[in-house]
């Protein structure tokens, strides 16, 4: 196991606003939001959902939780609404009180600050490199009423465990007892065929599986603070003790169903453009003469590179001089602390992404 100790402050990204609360000019290569821009049609949606702004939302999401059921197939009372994906993490985080939480890292601190917030003894075990993970390892030692959590994908480098793996990992969590914590968050960045959004990522009665995503940040709007959980009616009933009333505002209740169904019907597409971004900024990067060494390509649509003897704090100071915003991965551990996480643009954005690491770090 490898411990890393948290902060109150987890980072999700470049710090994009300046004191005053405005956006700083720039190009913010740094977040996991899919960068393609929401599609077509979002504002006229946004404009129609304003009248719900003058009453108060449902307190727990009635109606879209329904909806949710319908389309992925779930049993009634599977589904909680949330406030972002994250709102989701903080109930899992509050059921595993007293128990043992393992992390599979490297992975988002804000897993840790939560479980440690809910009083939960946490640990982590290390996503080797290897193709296919000691899927045994990761739950071996966990008793009935332990957690375990996943990304899937992984942040920051974007690993994905396959089907195969991850119908296995599920049946091992199953036999313990294990709560498996599934945060598919990031769902709509992967380049796979297996990244749709419409399917249930396992069996719809384990009781030993909670799958969290977002509603939101695969269609470029993570301003919405839409998420949601689904699991098995009576984990799900035990989960939705913690959920505060009206946490979600009308608008995104408003919007959920639509984003959903949006987000299903453009994902192929959008999968296809995003992976073009990925291999033109992968292309560009070799300019600074192999300085940037990048890790685990073409999974996700972002990815983290390497810099070799450079710390990545002081280089993303300097590329936010420029007006470029990257993510320093110091935050996620000493290892990260020569990578940087990047989330690809527009191929006239990468270009000048990749001539500022060229004049920073030497073209030659």
């Amino acid at each position: 196991m490898r411990a890393r100790a948290s902060g109150r402050d987890v980072p999700h990204g470049a710090d994009v606003y300046d004191a005053g609360g405005s956006p700083r000019p720039g190009f913010d290569f740094s977040s996991t939001v899919v960068t393609l821009g929401p599609p077509r049609g979002w504002e006229r949606r946004a404009a129609a959902a304003l009248q719900s702004l003058t009453r108060y939302p449902q307190p727990h999401g009635r109606g879209l939780d329904a909806f949710l059921e319908r389309s992925l197939g779930l049993a009634p009372a599977s589904v909680l609404v949330a406030n972002g994906a994250s709102e989701a993490l903080e109930w899992c985080a509050r059921l595993a009180r007293g128990r043992r939480a393992r992390l599979v890292a490297p992975c988002f601190g804000e897993y840790r600050a939560k479980l440690e917030r809910a009083d939960a003894a946490v640990e982590e075990v290390w996503w080797e490199d290897a193709a296919v993970p000691d899927l045994d390892a990761w739950v071996r030692g966990l008793a009935r009423g332990d957690q375990l959590w996943l990304a899937n994908p992984s942040n920051p480098l974007g690993r994905v465990l396959p089907p195969p793996a991850l119908d296995r990992l599920q049946a091992l969590c199953a036999g313990r007892g294990v709560l498996l914590v599934l945060d598919e968050a990031l769902l709509a960045q992967r380049l796979d065929k297996d990244s749709d959004p419409a399917r249930y990522p396992g069996s719809k009665d384990n009781p030993c599986l909670a799958v969290v995503r977002s509603l939101g940040k695969g269609l470029g709007l993570p301003g919405l603070r839409l998420g949601y959980l689904a699991a098995a009616p009576a984990l799900a009933a035990r989960l939705r003790r913690f959920q505060d009333p009206w946490s979600v505002n009308a608008m995104a209740q408003h919007m959920g169903a639509w984003a959903f169904t949006e987000e299903a019907r453009v994902a192929r597409g959008r999968r296809l453009l995003l992976a073009r971004r990925t291999r033109d900024l992968l292309a560009r990067l070799a300019i600074p003469a192999g300085r940037l060494r990048p890790e685990h390509p073409g999974r996700t649509g972002y990815f983290c590179v390497h810099l070799g003897a450079p710390l990545a704090g002081p280089l993303t100071a300097r590329l936010a001089e420029r007006g470029f915003f990257v993510r320093d991965c110091s935050s996620y551990g000493g290892w990260g602390r020569s990578r940087l996480r990047l989330n690809p643009r527009g191929s006239a954005e990468n270009r000048a992404l990749a001539g500022a690491f060229a004049a920073e770090l030497g073209a030659g």
